[in-house]
């Protein structure tokens, strides 16, 4: 296999016996990119000498001229008699990549893997920003699988694959501090290199963006529907309280998910959140405002609060995990919370067609509009089953975000917080359905607890740190644009 769909534009760089050194990529049919020290790798001496590339996955080689070289930066640019498949054409400068922001690379790793070979290796990161090394301007990414052999790579941003960098080197820690840091050598050099102005963003006219009217129209639904909540749970006869916590804490999360993907529309943690304050909404309607079974439209509160309950706890997987990106960093976060959600919907499902009344909740949980079994005992030990098997996938969640860390951060004892709390929550309402507990007032106030403690702060942590990052990036793009001579567009 030569080719390797969505990867056509990597190369490899060979040395005179064929053995791959390092790694290019071609920006134009023919005009290709690597690392200077993977030159003299393969045995390259001086400009215009050649060396062999070729497809990243093996095959055939060509000879490749090599055009100019930035020793101090740790670039290359070469010319190839037989340009690859492909091309990626867009360069972005690396100044304009946000901190934290999702990238990613690929190239013919070496790693030490028992006598197997690689022809191709993939390493997802997040962007950390400059360094100052031997008084020397360069990036870095933090990346666990970035190996020896893809110096050379394009480091990607994976919001629209334009270039950001190039893979100079990864610092070896022997004592874990800075470990997983990976050194890339600057888009900007690399552009001066080849004769190109980098891709900017647009000169910053505005401190914030104009909201767009969808997101408009949806904390609008959310309004409503915490209107029609508060509305209903007040006129029967329920504690103020009781009705307007919930519905406040949902709002909240609602509303503060939708400023956040006003304020970066990249991430997907504003719509996470979004999507968490109305999986909240919609299950309070259904049972946490206790509202009778004569209720107006108390069948479509079930209809949609059943399965909304169900998601709850896969969604705050996902934005636990993906903070603050939005995106999965890896293959187990993305099993975990794919099994989270494939829990939740089963949940949802099952429970939909064994939903039935309940002696304990004194008439207010009454069944399901398509309810097929009437078996009440059924009925609590299936949902008992379902809430032990979401609150161990919980545990595994917290489980693989301690890992990532050296030492306890605000957010990993907020995570802690929230998974022992739901914890609780769950095994307190499984002893409620068999008897064991007398009462749901403490898991009441534990569900007050948790929604106080994921209300506020999961939306205001994540609109702080935006805001932040906010007024940064817009200095520094107000001061990138104030020099002279920088041109806004790209080849």
């Amino acid at each position: 296999m030569t080719v390797v769909p969505g990867y056509e534009f990597l190369g490899r760089v060979a040395d005179g016996a064929g053995t791959s050194v390092g790694t290019c990529f071609q920006v134009e049919p023919g005009l290709l990119v690597t690392a200077y020290h993977v030159l003299t790798a393969a045995g390259w001496t001086d400009d215009g000498d050649v060396v062999r590339i070729g497809p990243i996955a093996g095959g055939w080689l060509t000879e490749a001229i090599v055009q100019r070289v930035d020793a101090l930066h740790d670039l290359a640019v070469l010319r190839a008699h037989r340009p690859l498949p492909g091309s990626r054409r867009t360069i972005a400068a690396s100044d304009s990549v946000r901190a934290e922001e999702i990238v990613f690379t690929a190239g013919c790793a070496r790693p030490d893997d028992d006598g197997h070979e690689y022809g191709l290796l993939s390493a997802t990161g997040r962007w950390q920003g400059p360094v100052v090394r031997n008084g020397l301007l360069l990036t870095s990414i933090a990346s666990r699988s970035v190996m020896p052999g893809m110096s050379g790579a394009p480091v990607l941003r994976a919001a629209d694959g334009a270039v950001a960098g190039v893979v100079s080197g990864r610092y070896q820690s022997s004592d874990g501090w800075m470990r997983d840091s990976v050194w890339v050598s600057r888009s900007e050099d690399l552009a001066s290199l080849i004769g190109i102005v980098p891709e900017r963003p647009a000169r910053p006219e505005r401190l914030l963006p104009p909201i767009p009217p969808h997101l408009v129209g949806l904390g609008l639904v959310s309004v409503l529907l915490a209107a029609v909540a508060a509305t209903l749970g007040l006129s029967y006869g329920l504690a103020p309280a009781v009705v307007l916590s919930p519905v406040l804490v949902s709002l909240l999360l609602c509303l503060g998910g939708l400023v956040s993907r006003w304020l970066d529309d990249r991430s997907r943690t504003g719509l996470l959140l979004a999507a968490l304050g109305t999986a909240i909404m919609l299950s309070t309607l259904n049972s946490g405002l206790m509202l009778p079974p004569d209720t107006p439209g108390r069948d479509l509160t079930v209809l949609a609060g059943v399965p909304a309950f169900w998601v709850q706890a896969p969604l705050a997987m996902w934005i636990f995990l993906g903070f603050p990106g939005g995106t999965l960093p890896g293959a187990a976060d993305r099993r975990l919370v794919g099994a989270a959600f494939a829990v939740g919907g089963a949940a949802g499902f099952v429970l939909l067609i064994t939903k039935t009344d309940v002696p304990v909740c004194a008439g207010w949980c009454g069944r399901s509009p398509v309810s097929l079994v009437h078996d009440a005992d059924l009925y609590l030990t299936i949902r008992g089953g379902f809430l032990i098997a979401s609150a161990a996938l919980g545990a595994a969640a917290f489980v693989l975000m301690a890992r990532r860390v050296r030492r306890p951060t605000p957010f990993l004892v907020l995570a802690a917080l929230v998974l022992a709390l739901y914890g609780a929550g769950t095994m307190g309402l499984v002893a409620f359905y068999h008897g064991s507990v007398g009462s749901t007032g403490s898991m009441d106030r534990l569900n007050l607890i948790l929604g106080w403690v994921i209300g506020p702060s999961l939306p205001l942590a994540f609109l702080a740190s935006l805001a932040r990052r906010h007024i940064e990036q817009y200095r520094r793009l107000r001061l990138l644009h104030g020099t002279a001579g920088v041109s806004l567009t790209a080849r």
